[in-house]
């Protein structure tokens, strides 16, 4: 997927349609997911934090930086839920 694309549907979003931020989350779970399962060797405890990861990106998606890349972002913030503080 091109980079622009996901950045159209962050502004979609943030101008109020579920459906973009539907089909963001479409697009890029799978991605956090494989990630934080391979960081938590826990399949069940990877579907909570990957949940736990687009429930906060929807709440702080107004902060998000479009001149830059949305996968960077989304994967710092997955990560984030399961490195040690």
């Amino acid at each position: 997927m091109n980079p622009n694309d996901h950045v159209h549907l962050v502004k979609c979003t943030l101008e109020g349609s579920a459906e973009a931020y539907s089909d963001l989350y479409e697009q890029t779970s799978g991605d956090v997911y494989k990630l934080i399962r391979f960081l938590l060797r826990n399949a069940e405890d990877a579907k909570d934090v990957t949940q736990e990861t687009y429930l906060q990106a929807y709440r702080s998606l107004h902060r998000f930086d479009q001149s830059r890349e949305f996968r960077r972002w989304y994967l710092v913030n997955a990560t984030s839920k399961v490195t040690p503080e």
